[in-house]
């Protein structure tokens, strides 16, 4: 039986990851905007990050003034999302 501390720890696992990966493509989406170079670890960490920050993005949108900024707040707003969650859920 796996105990409940197991799946715990697994779940902050699983949004450490996640977070790590949100961060990874923050720097990758930096070097190809300097480069002007794209590697195919860019479009993997994009197919994983994109179905967790396209709802927030959408949502984002809606709002005019956050719409015209020149940055993607949509990252910010989930990196929030998993903190929230990650001390709600582990406490």
């Amino acid at each position: 039986m796996i105990s409940q501390s197991a799946v715990l720890m697994a779940f902050s696992w699983l949004l450490s990851c996640l977070e790590v990966l949100i961060l990874a493509r923050v720097i990758l989406s930096l070097i190809f905007t300097f480069t002007h170079k794209e590697w195919k670890i860019t479009a993997i960490v994009i197919a994983i990050t994109e179905p967790f920050l396209a709802p927030v993005r959408k949502l984002l949108n809606k709002f005019e003034a956050i719409k015209k900024l020149p940055i993607d707040l949509s990252i910010l707003v989930v990196w929030l999302l998993i903190d929230f969650i990650r001390s709600i859920v582990i406490g």
